[in-house]
């Protein structure tokens, strides 16, 4: 019931919804919905009444029908690729894309009754099933996420007896098809995206050794304190000095390698910030989902002090995927308070350390935009309300990305047009081109010894717009080893469906929020990259 919910909690929907959650609601009474004003203004439909229908085989055919690449509607789900060897063989009609194909009718179901509610459908509402030309499931995006409303109740009868209703459950709530498709399935598993930010914003006053070198270092002292000492002291005939010799020689050598690692990795202190920030915009208010990435590099054993001043804020470590079992160094203190944090963390002598705050605030928007179908194709208008251009804007449009170039921070509304943009191809093969290095950069920044362009990523505006589709790169690729795993809701590729589009705006030297460091670092950097998701009008 949605009565009972505090203004706090609603916010905290809202907000989850915003950031790519999908909430289900079930009409049980139209009251039930037009009394919660929040549930109201989230719903699809303005519901007037209720009417009575029979469902007959539509919801069934519907269970049995493709299951589309896109997950824009509600039930849709990506077929993700798996051990496809089971029930595909046992019946040619069971694939990814049609996982239920088997789900048999239940004839008691189709001839009962099935109160439905009524109304008429709001502007960005979508049907997604209707039964005698009257819908009883609707959807709508919000966000990057989705609400779908079963225009009946799941939980009175007689969807309650309705032996496919695990089923429909299954879809409604998009479970991956391999699930049920093949017997041997496999935990998503493999490196974090974190590891690609960090090979972004890691400091480059460290260096590291070539193992070439450190291998003639090894060399070089091993000879000197076998051969070269002993022909050394027996053509002086004093083999006995050894005893003075050989402590020398490791003191030398012990001397020497601080001297190199002093060389490679002593600098001045630095912290190093991205945001990737989500705008969404209802009228005149503005929420802002950021994902603060930051990187700091101490001269010096030391504790830091962070501290975030968004209303609602969380603090952690580098996740290093599930390959890695050491758990990094994660020394250090954090205290929740309400929805903030203060953060007390320790960094070792000449190391850099990767650090990640998810925040969400109210504030001003960075710019407005609107997108709309034409004649041409579509038309976007982008009005900069930063003191800083907007640089690297692309528009992600049913599946291909545009380049729109740059934004002046004039205050103006710039207009572009599919015709005047430059096509970058389609999402996947752009994802895919800049994805070819996160693998290696992601492996080699977390190793001591190396080449260091093997581990840095230098093209952030780029990278990291292509980490925002992640899930796109390398598709039906079933190396799951190569996968990458980021939080739930920072992958877009979902809510770019045919109804939205996604806008991506590169901000450098800008800050999307207040500095989470409470101290004043030698160096420091800071760059925003924005996305908004735009319902195509």
């Amino acid at each position: 019931s949605a009565a009972p919910l505090r203004v706090a909690q609603v916010a905290a929907i809202e907000a989850w919804i915003k950031s790519g959650g999908h909430l289900i609601v079930g009409v049980e009474q139209v009251g039930d919905v037009n009394s919660a004003a929040w549930l109201r203004a989230l719903v699809p439909m303005d519901l007037t009444g209720s009417r009575q229908v029979q469902p007959g085989d539509v919801l069934e055919d519907w269970l049995r029908s493709r299951i589309t690449e896109s997950t824009g509607k509600a039930g849709n789900l990506r077929a993700h690729g798996g051990n496809n060897n089971n029930r595909e063989k046992a019946n040619s009609k069971i694939t990814m894309e049609t996982p239920f194909a088997d789900v048999l009718g239940d004839t008691k179901f189709a001839e009962a009754e099935l109160s439905v509610a009524k109304g008429s459908l709001r502007s960005g509402g979508e049907v997604v099933l209707s039964v005698g030309g009257e819908p009883v499931i609707v959807t709508r995006t919000l966000g990057n996420g989705r609400v779908t409303v079963l225009l009946f109740s799941p939980e009175r009868e007689p969807v309650r007896s309705w032996k496919n209703l695990p089923t429909f459950w299954s879809r409604i709530t998009g479970v991956p098809a391999r699930w049920h498709v093949a017997t041997e399935n496999y935990y998503s598993s493999g490196m974090s995206t974190d590891g690609i930010f960090g090979a972004m914003i890691d400091s480059r006053q460290v260096r590291k050794l070539p193992v070439h070198w450190l291998l003639l270092l090894l060399l070089a002292y091993l000879a000197v304190i076998g051969p070269v000492d002993q022909i050394w002291l027996k053509k002086i005939g004093k083999p006995m000095l050894t005893w003075i010799t050989f402590p020398c020689y490791v003191a030398l050598f012990s001397g020497l390698i601080y001297l190199v690692g002093y060389k490679l990795r002593a600098g001045e202190s630095e912290w190093n910030e991205l945001h990737v920030v989500d705008v969404f915009q209802s009228g005149q208010r503005t929420d802002l989902r950021g994902h603060t990435f930051g990187s700091i590099y101490s001269p010096v054993n030391q504790n830091y002090i962070f501290e975030s001043s968004a209303r609602a804020s969380a603090f952690r470590s580098e996740f290093s995927g599930n390959y890695d079992t050491s758990g990094g160094d994660t020394r250090g203190r954090v205290i929740q308070s309400e929805n903030s944090f203060k953060a007390d963390v320790h960094v070792p002598v000449w190391t850099s350390q990767l650090y990640v705050n998810d925040w969400l605030k109210a504030g001003d928007a960075p710019f407005f935009a609107t997108v709309g179908k034409t004649a041409g194709g579509w038309t976007v208008k982008i009005q900069n309300k930063l003191s800083k251009p907007l640089t690297h804007v692309r528009l992600v449009v049913k599946g291909k990305m545009f380049e729109l170039g740059e934004v002046p921070a004039d205050g103006k509304q710039h207009e572009f047009t599919q015709a005047s943009a430059k096509s970058s191809g389609t999402l996947a093969e752009f994802v895919n081109r800049q994805g070819g290095q996160f693998h290696t950069a992601s492996n080699e920044r977390r190793r001591a010894f190396g080449a260091m362009e093997s581990g840095r990523i230098m093209d952030m505006p780029n990278a990291s717009t292509a980490v925002s589709f992640l899930s796109t790169m390398n598709q039906g690729n079933n190396n799951y080893g190569q996968s990458f795993l980021s939080t739930p809701g920072f992958d877009l590729s979902s809510a770019a469906d045919d109804n939205n589009a996604i806008l991506t705006a590169w901000a450098a030297g800008h800050a999307a929020t207040k500095p989470l460091n409470q101290f004043t670092p030698s160096r420091q950097t800071v760059n925003t990259l924005w996305r908004m998701t735009l319902p195509m009008e």
